[in-house]
């Protein structure tokens, strides 16, 4: 099953975001978003590799993201 997943970078390889997300999409991430200002990327990735990027170099975390819904505006207070 493929995932949404935030993966923190280490701040050791801070200045080296770029390198890493080429590295993620190698792993096999389908990278969205390279958030510098806060040292993460976002993406998603199969069960499987969640391990193999978690392994990389650079990387500090890789989690799940979580899911929220919002009801609609005609939707009754809950």
């Amino acid at each position: 099953m493929r995932r949404n997943v935030i993966v923190t970078v280490a701040d050791s390889n801070a200045g080296g975001l770029d390198d890493l997300a080429g590295r993620l999409v190698r792993a096999g991430m389908q990278v969205e978003q390279v958030l510098s200002a806060v040292g993460a990327i976002t993406g998603s990735l199969e069960d499987a590799q969640l391990a193999v990027v978690a392994r990389l170099a650079g990387v500090a975390a890789v989690e799940q993201q979580a899911a929220s819904r919002i009801a609609p505006p005609e939707a009754e207070i809950q």
